[in-house]
């Protein structure tokens, strides 16, 4: 059974004419291959990460899958701790004073 092509004319469709056999349908699946789709124009659905070129991103080391989250652990504010340094337990990350080496003679 032909496929019919159909315009759209502003108030109803209009009957143009029948398709080729390998014609993109509306209701149909057809397989895209080296084309260029507008991501902004057009809707694009039921995409698996492992069917994209680039399926993560990776933040701090860590690859995150596109529509994955993750943690980004904060660092303690900078405000009032001028002239000190970031230090951490393993754990957490926390702001110490700076201490003054006095150089001792060795003699």
């Amino acid at each position: 059974m032909a496929k019919i092509i159909r315009v759209w004319d502003g108030t109803q469709w209009q009957v143009v004419g029948s398709a080729l056999p390998d014609a993109l349908t509306v209701d149909g699946t057809q397989t895209l291959t080296n084309k260029t789709i507008s991501g902004a124009n057009n809707t694009l659905t039921n995409i698996p990460n492992n069917a994209l070129t680039n399926s993560s991103i990776t933040i701090n080391g860590s690859a995150v899958s596109l529509g994955g989250s993750t943690s980004i652990i904060s660092l303690p504010s900078q405000t009032s701790n001028s002239g000190k340094y970031l230090t951490t337990d393993g754990s957490s990350a926390s702001w110490s004073n700076v201490t003054n080496l006095v150089p001792t003679d060795s003699k």
